[in-house]
């Protein structure tokens, strides 16, 4: 658990939504090991954690079913004592991410991907991103996901996410960019010798 919580909390230290979420870095540096531990634990025993063989990226995924998977332990009092004094910040990414996330479709979600800083730009999240695809590919189940900028979004672009309409996480806050990834046919249809 702990490789798996060290790697969100580098990668995502200077992420897009980091200096809304905690404006100082040094508080950053002490709250999200805290975080992600937290959603680390959760993550091994509801989701599905896919780690390259060098523990330096990570994927996680959440099947949604008609029941979502089941809230972290104790998240409320949990996340008020890692997150504070930011976290409302952490409450309104929640509640947005929540009221936007689809529930028509059973479909696995991408909670996190993440590469630690120096290995990032050389195919660390293609690589896991492709290996869950093929699992989903041949299942017949969707994705979903949140990306956090434009960049983003065009990277997930480019391995077969669709974009729907981006949301602030609150007024005057950064912006999601939801995407939905349709399974892909991997059926082959023979062909017939003509006669």
């Amino acid at each position: 658990m702990s490789s798996i919580a060290a790697v969100l909390s580098n990668a995502f230290l200077d992420g897009d939504l980091a200096p809304w979420l905690v404006a100082e870095l040094g508080d950053r540096r002490r709250i999200y090991p805290h975080y992600f531990a937290m959603f680390a634990e959760h993550a091994l025993e509801h989701g599905r954690v896919e780690i390259t063989e060098d523990r330096l990226a990570v994927a996680v995924w959440y099947p949604y079913h008609p029941d979502d998977p089941p809230p972290v332990r104790d998240y409320d009092t949990r996340l008020g004592k890692i997150t504070a004094p930011y976290t409302a910040r952490f409450v309104a990414l929640d509640d947005a991410m929540r009221r936007h996330h689809p529930h028509d479709e059973p479909h696995h979600y991408l909670g996190w991907i993440a590469v630690n800083p120096n290995r990032q730009h050389r195919g660390y999240g293609t690589q896991l991103l492709r290996h869950h695809a093929r699992h989903l590919d041949a299942a017949g189940i969707s994705a979903y996901l949140e990306a956090t900028s434009p960049t983003g979004r065009d990277w997930y672009a480019r391995h077969g996410y669709q974009p729907r309409e981006p949301y602030p996480v609150a007024r005057g806050g950064p912006l999601l960019y939801p995407m939905w990834r349709p399974p892909a046919d991997t059926s082959t249809t023979p062909h017939s010798p003509t006669t």
